[in-house]
């Protein structure tokens, strides 16, 4: 079974007994530690050790940063930082959660630095003797070293402590509300997927609606969202009918006027020529961007888009309909036909309500990508 790694970072000699404390936490956890001095390591014949720690940093889950009083040894292909700044600047780029502690009187120092930074200078800080740094020339560089940790756009949680008990009782509290986040963002996912069910349901394809669904799980924003979102997938639904129809009208027109018995004309080669797919992929931006409030119908819409037109025939009881272009052979419906096709509601409950970014995507669903 698979525990989470837990790569812990600081000078050796000064903190081996906060390390050695730190590996019998982690393991009481369930989790795996890895420091240096345990051989949980690998240490490759072909690249220098301090490679070999700063890559190991990849392959964990969570990250302690430990400074004390101690710089430690520099990192030998770096500018200048230490191999701890290393192996910290390589969590930070993999976004790994990072827990950050200082000793207090390391802190309480870096604090009293900066104030004289402040009110006498940078020189006059600096000369200033700080008991709780081994050495003095490192004083400077394990101040900026906390400040960059502290500066940090993002995962730059520090906490001071002044004994073990400190860094126990913090990695408790907040190692629970890392897993209670967990179970919070479980709980999302499950809404979320039992939406998604809803909306194949209602859409006919799991991925129709796809970045709507995206868009409820990166935002998390509850019951307010999921209602919008059932809201836009029972419109989609709406278009995609519509557009249904519009295919289907448009094969009854390809069986009718491909019978033997009617006579081979201009018309009927423009027809047979005539392919409504990709007719409709070439004007999927313009049909989507096209305002379906400025118009009164359905017809109307059909028209305006120049797809059909429309003639009715009061007296004689019948709509007959055309393609634009091929007036010539127009199809006859009686309104009790005409209704049992899904225009007129599909139109209403989908078209009208929808904006352009709906209107494309249903579009591209029913008749593909151009």
């Amino acid at each position: 079974m698979a525990v989470p790694k837990v790569f812990v970072s600081s000078t050796c000699y000064d903190l081996a007994e906060e390390r050695s404390q730190l590996e019998r936490f982690i393991i009481s956890y369930g989790f795996q530690p890895i420091l240096s001095e345990y051989s949980d390591v690998f240490y490759d014949p072909d690249e220098h050790t301090h490679n070999a720690c700063v890559k190991e940093v990849a392959h964990c889950d969570l990250f302690i940063l430990i400074i004390s009083g101690r710089f430690g040894g520099k990192h030998i292909d770096g500018d200048g930082e230490s191999i701890t700044q290393a192996e910290y600047n390589e969590a930070r780029r993999l976004k790994i959660p990072i827990f950050s502690f200082v000793k207090n009187d390391v802190l309480n120092a870096q604090l009293y630095f900066k104030e004289n930074v402040k009110s006498e200078g940078k020189e006059f800080a600096t000369r200033i003797k700080y008991p709780s740094i081994y050495k003095q020339d490192d004083a400077v560089k394990i101040f900026e070293f906390i400040q960059s940790v502290q500066h940090a756009r993002e995962n730059n949680a520090i906490e001071s402590y002044v004994s073990f008990s400190d860094i126990e009782e913090h990695l408790r509290k907040q190692w629970a509300a890392q897993f209670y986040k967990f179970l919070e963002d479980r709980k999302s996912r499950l809404d979320v997927e039992h939406i998604s069910i809803i909306l194949d349901k209602l859409s006919g394809s799991s991925n129709k609606l796809e970045s709507l669904v995206e868009s409820l799980h990166d935002n998390n924003q509850g019951k307010d969202k999921t209602q919008e979102l059932l809201h836009n997938a029972s419109i989609f639904k709406n278009i995609e009918d519509f557009w249904q129809a519009v295919k289907e009208l448009f094969d009854l027109y390809i069986s009718v006027y491909t019978r033997e018995e009617n006579e081979y004309n201009d018309e009927k080669l423009k027809l047979e020529q005539f392919n409504l797919p990709d007719f409709a992929r070439n004007n999927v931006q313009n049909w989507s961007d096209f305002d379906p409030v400025k118009v009164s119908d359905y017809k109307e819409y059909l028209t305006l888009l120049g797809i059909f037109n429309f003639e009715e025939q009061e007296e004689r009881s019948f709509i007959k309909v055309s393609i634009i272009g091929l007036e010539g052979l127009p199809i006859s419906f009686s309104p009790g036909t005409w209704e049992n096709r899904p225009f007129e509601p599909s139109f209403e409950l989908g078209i009208k309500g929808s904006n352009a970014e709906l209107r494309k995507k249903a579009l591209v669903s029913v008749f593909g990508k151009s």
